[in-house]
């Protein structure tokens, strides 16, 4: 089976991260036995246009490059150029089905899906319906690009439940995977107590207020009054960096918080590993992959009420609380070091395992595959 996947963003110099998760479900989806080409698009070249062709981990890549225009004219030179880069890489050995990921691209899948014959699928990412950025125009673009998909996938119960609208047929759910990176160690137990080692939390995000980090630090200011040997770690970069270490001053913590500012994702992995728990108070969160690494190295996690919380969180792995709560918070962490000993390490893993590993979301996604080429 060919799938060639269209993802909305991608990758950049500036922000290697940026689409990890379809890069590797790009490459997991090749593991699993698919035949995989991906193709995406930069308006970057300083002259003209040109292809960037690369095998990825057994993934076929394809990068355009043109010079960017006044809007108009950039779409419809972005549009000449992908539709070039169709005929020239897959018109011999055409996709047998298109992945799109987000609404962004779908403009390129129906196009291609009329023309050439060739279901689509669309996997929703996105924080902008939750969030409220949306306009008119985006709202019925969507409709169209949604709504003419031979089914819709969402990362998260709470996205499915809000791009429904937009779909004329009932929206599937398939999270996000662990990168198999995060199964590569032993599971490694920490202590369980104050008495054996500092109670650590970490949290890990871009730093930015939509994740919440500023709640993070209020509560954590209220827990040490009841728990002063606590720590926290606080990975990733961004434009409230600086803030929040001034934050951590103010409320008298910055011995207790260490900020770890960008880290690749073996030190992640490390960090996941040496902490007792995971904490992310992001406002808004689709999904939020940094929580379920945590889980596959065994540890408990404290998040929000977003749409990924009924997604990720059960009564076996971890506590759900309130957003913009710092109070509630501030009592989970509390109650997490309490009653440590609840969360068994090895249960939380393989529970994360069979939902979240590569080869069992591959496999979900592999079957939608099936499904809809046999309604062909």
């Amino acid at each position: 089976m060919h799938v060639l996947i269209l993802p909305s963003w991608y990758k950049t110099p500036d922000s290697p991260l940026n689409g990890s998760f379809f890069r590797e479900q790009a490459i997991a989806l090749a593991k699993a036995g698919c035949q995989v080409s991906l193709l995406h698009w930069y308006n970057d070249a300083p002259g003209k246009a040109y292809f960037e062709e690369f095998d990825d981990e057994g993934v076929r890549t394809v990068f355009i490059h043109y010079k960017r225009s006044p809007f108009h004219i950039n779409f419809l030179i972005q549009r000449y150029y992908i539709n070039k880069a169709f005929r020239r890489f897959w018109k011999e050995s055409p996709p047998d089905i298109i992945h799109v990921h987000s609404y962004l691209a779908t403009k390129y899948a129906r196009s291609f899906s009329r023309k050439y014959h060739i279901p689509y699928i669309v996997t929703e990412h996105s924080s902008a319906y939750a969030r409220n950025l949306l306009s008119d125009a985006a709202k019925r673009g969507i409709r169209k690009g949604l709504g003419s998909a031979n089914r819709v996938i969402a990362v998260s119960d709470g996205l499915g439940k809000r791009i429904q609208p937009y779909c004329r047929r009932p929206v599937d759910v398939i999270s996000n995977m662990v990168s198999d990176l995060f199964w590569a160690n032993p599971l490694q137990t920490t202590g369980s107590t104050e008495s054996e080692k500092p109670f650590r939390f970490l949290s890990v995000g871009y730093l930015t207020k939509n994740k919440g980090m500023d709640i993070v630090l209020s509560a954590f200011a209220r827990l040490v009054e009841r728990h002063p040997s606590a720590e926290l770690v606080i990975g990733g970069g961004g434009e409230e960096e600086a803030a929040l270490k001034a934050q951590a001053v103010e409320l008298g913590i910055a011995d207790k918080v260490r900020f770890l500012g960008n880290i690749p994702r073996e030190e992640v992995r490390r960090q996941m590993e040496q902490a007792q728990a995971f904490v992310l108070a992001s406002h808004v969160e689709t999904f939020g992959i940094v929580l379920i690494e945590a889980l596959a190295c065994g540890k408990p996690v404290i998040m929000t009420a977003t749409d990924a919380s009924r997604t990720i969180v059960n009564d076996g792995n971890g506590v759900v609380v309130p957003i913009d709560d710092v109070s509630a918070l501030a009592e989970q962490m509390a109650q997490m070091i309490d009653h440590y000993s609840r969360y068994d390490p090895a249960a939380i893993r393989e529970d994360c395992r069979h939902r979240f590993s590569e080869a069992a979301v591959s496999q979900k996604i592999i079957d939608v595959y099936h499904e809809v080429l046999a309604e062909k």
